[in-house]
């Protein structure tokens, strides 16, 4: 694998943490003693499921069957829970992404139905409705996730590491899962990074922002990208609880997946002559931003581009951009009004970028 320190390392914690496993009979408890691993209180059944992605992770470094075995084992221990599994969300995140896995494994579809399982209770504490209320009104909620059952709040750290997790997961098991499924998992990866662009303290409006001490006594730093442990809903200021450090690598993990794909997207469709970005935010209720490119041909020329927002009914409400265009990265603006100046109502519409040769198409959501 390399490094043989790095290696001795690794498998020792991980077979003390097989060892602790195995004593609890895989119901990891909140609280427990180092010595003898003994159980104090609580449960956190969806660690199981954490754990059992840790094995496979582990099976897919060594090929040891061993792991393999532990997964499976493990990831029994969520079943019959119901919508009681989840105790950190990003665990249950790891169940389905487990489950997924152990189904491409083993070709055994009651893997993916503990999947199923695991997702719906993350579905439970999704906010799926848009906080268009009080100081909400200029940010967006959307698909954001609790961390915990009992918080009502939006995490960072929780909400994109889940976010990973489901990728994964729709990768691995995507051809095989019902339609509706798919919507959703699609609809929690497309939000999520919206949802995670306010929680970081200079995107969101000044009144949204708490600035007296937080419960931990600290103080805010609102001017830095450092994200909020808590976005809340329009009635309540984020940032009561503070900062998290453990959650500032969130932004940089989205970014860098988020590119990553945009290339190898851009890569598998070559040749391209222009390319059409999701426009940022979506949903949205002021202003939302639109982004596209127009890739160098073997001449480098202008070419003829336009850019226009439909209506579902496929009707023309605004033209954005008409005109030669030169090879480079382009940025518009829509307000949500239409040619005449007028606000559009609520809904979804469609930004069509187009050339001679070529025409693409993102969904856009304006809030009202």
């Amino acid at each position: 694998m390399g490094s043989v320190k790095a290696d001795t390392l690794l498998f020792r914690s991980i077979h003390s943490i097989i060892q602790f496993a195995r004593t609890v009979n895989y119901d990891f408890p909140v609280f427990f003693a180092y010595d003898g691993y003994r159980k104090i209180s609580g449960s956190e059944p969806d660690v199981a499921g954490g754990y059992a992605y840790l094995m496979l992770a582990c099976y897919d470094l060594t090929d040891n069957s061993l792991y393999l075995d532990e997964a499976k084992k493990a990831i029994q221990h969520i079943r019959g829970k119901g919508l009681n599994l989840s105790y950190e969300l990003q665990m249950s995140g790891a169940a389905v992404a487990a489950g997924g896995k152990l189904y491409r494994i083993t070709g055994d579809a009651d893997y993916l139905k503990l999947s199923y399982l695991a997702l719906a209770n993350i579905m439970r504490h999704c906010w799926i409705w848009e906080s268009n209320y009080g100081t909400a009104v200029d940010y967006s909620t959307f698909f954001g996730m609790s961390p915990m059952p009992s918080a009502n709040v939006i995490t960072m750290k929780e909400q994109y590491e889940t976010w990973d997790y489901l990728r994964e997961f729709l990768n691995t098991a995507g051809p095989e899962l019902p339609a509706d499924f798919k919507i959703l998992l699609q609809g929690f990866i497309d939000y999520t990074p919206n949802v995670l662009f306010y929680s970081l303290p200079p995107n969101l409006p000044e009144g949204a922002r708490w600035t007296s001490k937080s419960v931990y006594d600290s103080q805010n730093d609102n001017s830095m990208y450092i994200p909020y442990e808590d976005l809340r809903d329009g009635w309540r200021k984020s940032g009561q609880i503070g900062q998290e450090i453990y959650g500032a690598g969130g932004v940089l993990s989205i970014a860098a997946v988020l590119k990553t794909s945009v290339e190898e997207a851009g890569e598998k469709r070559m040749p391209e002559t222009i390319v059409l970005h999701q426009n940022f935010p979506n949903p949205f209720k002021t202003i939302t931003t639109i982004l596209f490119d127009v890739l160098p041909d073997n001449r480098s020329r202008k070419r003829m581009i336009q850019l226009k927002i439909y209506n579902t009914l496929g009707q023309e409400v605004r033209h954005l951009r008409k005109g030669q265009t030169a090879p480079g990265s382009y940025l518009f603006q829509w307000n949500g009004m239409d040619q005449t100046g007028r606000y559009l109502p609520g809904g979804v519409y469609f930004a069509v970028l187009s050339s001679a040769n070529q025409t693409i198409r993102k969904k856009i959501i304006l809030m009202r």
